[in-house]
């Protein structure tokens, strides 16, 4: 069910640091990303880093995802709706 993608997990490790550097209040985060692009555990992880790297400042979106077409470029099967909610 879950994925690889080049998502703000992945890139967030590049930007968060130069926005940490330049800034003390923004809020660091992404508008919404599908959970499953990533499987939970690695995603916890991932977010937790990136948190820490920017003093608290991340917000995570987290959505079922929906769009089929994102899934079938990144090769990631899109579950029906039950599955993604469970």
């Amino acid at each position: 069910m879950y994925g690889w993608c080049k998502s703000f997990m992945q890139i967030g490790k590049e930007w968060v640091p130069v926005t940490r550097a330049e800034t003390t209040t923004i809020r660091l985060g992404t508008l919404m990303s599908s959970a499953t692009f990533r499987h939970p555990s690695v995603l916890a992880v991932i977010v937790a880093q990136v948190d820490q790297m920017s003093n608290g400042r991340v917000e995570l979106g987290l959505g079922a995802g929906w769009w089929r077409r994102e899934h079938d470029a990144m090769g990631i099967e899109l579950p029906d709706m039950a599955e993604r909610f469970d």
